[in-house]
């Protein structure tokens, strides 16, 4: 039987490629997201959402109704919450209200996400399970940076971390300290200055985090009830716009899928939503064949759904299946409450007397774990050889346009441009032998790619100059200026 789904985030291309998974599957979806700028998305376009609800940015309480709202008008069975950044804990807010209005929901409670979201706490809880770490440091001032840096041992480098959302420094990644004191006091005064983030209650503004040389790889899965019902790792960067698969039985993949099963099981029964984790492996555990021999740094947790869920989109079979995962939510009364869809205009609960919203959730104490447990069947689902996912325009923009701007004003040689003439080219090539596919075009709903370029970048671009906000980078997948 047709189900009505919610997926919000569906102007990013993960949530437009769940939106399009469950089309594909036969079921009613409904979209919902913010139009930052009034810049309107590309899934109000898409043949795969049969309505689109805008969202208003506004305090948790009202983006709850405005959530509830939606579930009550289109009587909506499962949201599927494909948060970004900037929303992981309004989207965790809303979970109990929402699970009270009769709808299952994929998506991490308040107390949860709180734990994973922020760098400082999450190190803290993963160290607290008896896994390894990198060393980290909670820093509020210079001089406390100043401090653990020039203490001896003087031969550790180190980097510094914002604890929430500060896209001025997200991409920051200079090891520290840097030659002489003087200088690393200046990098630390600009870098405080530039700090806009307000840490949460026992949260600091930074983390001083060994800095580990190696290759960074990040994860997406889909956690079920603590168990992990899908998952895939690629390598990864600050700025990731290309997604290229390990094999799921690469050595890797098996380690990370390990850390993310232990993680999984220590928060107990219910835990249920989107798991992401960013790795680094230093370069003499790369090429091991045994998965119980690498050793991990994670450095950060993304509580919600990854960009690269856009691998699952290219094999109809795996799709599927992960379809019929995130529906076995639905056969499971005990996770949804009594009540069912009341009118679109009946009352939101208010919030609880000690201000929260509603009550939260109180995590157990993480029991030390001896070493990473081997994954246990059934393996979860995983896209085999597929396509690796890029964004067309930003290759188009990074290895055509630009390169022949440089030329034109005479920034780059000639020698330089032909070097990235040709790279454009084999990338070319390689769409055209199915190596690559980009990650918002499909052949059967092609408005969405269209829109994305020339209505809905063009808006966010003229919304900035139109409130003189400055930006250095695009983020073509999750459409996001920082």
């Amino acid at each position: 039987k047709a189900k009505t789904i919610l997926v919000t985030g569906v102007g990013m291309a993960k949530g437009l490629v769940l939106a399009r998974l469950f089309h594909r599957s036969g079921h009613r979806v409904i979209g919902a997201d913010f139009e930052p700028s009034g810049a309107l998305v590309c899934a109000r376009v898409s043949k795969a959402v049969a309505k689109f609800h805008r969202l208003e940015l506004g305090d948790d309480l009202k983006y709850v109704k405005q959530l509830l709202y939606i579930v009550r008008k289109e009587k909506v069975d499962l949201w599927v919450s494909c948060s970004g950044v900037a929303t992981a804990l309004e989207d965790a807010y809303a979970k109990e209200p929402m699970e009270e209005a009769g709808c299952a929901v994929v998506q991490f409670g308040i107390e949860e996400t709180k734990v994973l979201h922020e760098k400082d706490s999450f190190i803290d809880y993963i160290k607290g399970l008896g896994l390894n770490v990198p060393e980290t440091y909670h820093v509020g001032s210079i001089r406390e940076v100043m401090d653990i840096l020039y203490s001896p041992p003087l031969n550790e480098k180190y980097i510094l971390k914002s604890t929430g959302m500060n896209d001025k420094t997200r991409g920051d990644m200079t090891p520290l300290p840097l030659i002489y004191p003087s200088t690393t006091r200046e990098y630390l005064t600009r870098t405080f200055n530039s700090s806009t983030t307000t840490p949460n209650t026992g949260s600091s503004s930074f983390v001083l985090q060994e800095y580990i040389f190696g290759h960074e790889y990040c994860t997406h899965a889909l956690i079920l009830q603590s168990r992990v019902a899908a998952f895939l790792a690629c390598p990864s960067a600050s700025l990731l716009m290309h997604y290229q698969p390990l094999s799921p039985t690469h050595p890797l993949t098996q380690a990370m899928l390990a850390f993310t099963e232990t993680v999984a099981a220590s928060f107990g029964p219910g835990f249920t939503g989107h798991l992401s984790f960013d790795f680094l492996v230093k370069n003499s555990d790369i090429a091991k064949q045994d998965w119980r021999s690498i050793t991990l740094w994670p450095i950060e947790c993304n509580p919600r759904c990854h960009t690269a869920v856009s691998l699952f989109n290219s094999n109809t079979s795996v799709g599927s299946e992960m379809v019929k995962a995130y529906l076995s939510l639905l056969n499971k009364p005990d996770h949804v409450k009594e009540a069912k869809h009341p009118e679109a205009g009946a009352q939101t609960p208010n919030r609880s007397r000690n201000g929260s919203l509603h009550p939260n959730l109180l995590l157990n104490t993480p029991t030390p774990l001896a070493s990473t447990p081997s994954p246990s069947p059934p393996q979860p689902l995983s896209p085999t050889h597929p396509p690796s996912t890029l964004f067309l325009p930003h290759d188009l923009l990074t290895l055509l346009l630009l390169p022949a701007l440089r030329l034109l004003t005479a920034r780059t040689s000639r020698a330089e441009f032909r070097t990235t003439l040709r790279a454009f080219g084999i990338r070319i090539q390689e769409i055209r032998r199915g190596e690559w596919r980009d990650g918002v075009y499909e052949a059967w709903d092609p408005w969405p790619a269209w829109w994305l370029w020339h209505v809905y970048w063009p808006l966010r671009l003229w919304g900035a100059v139109r409130e003189g906000r400055r930006w250095g980078a695009l983020n073509l997948g999750t459409g996001k200026m920082f």
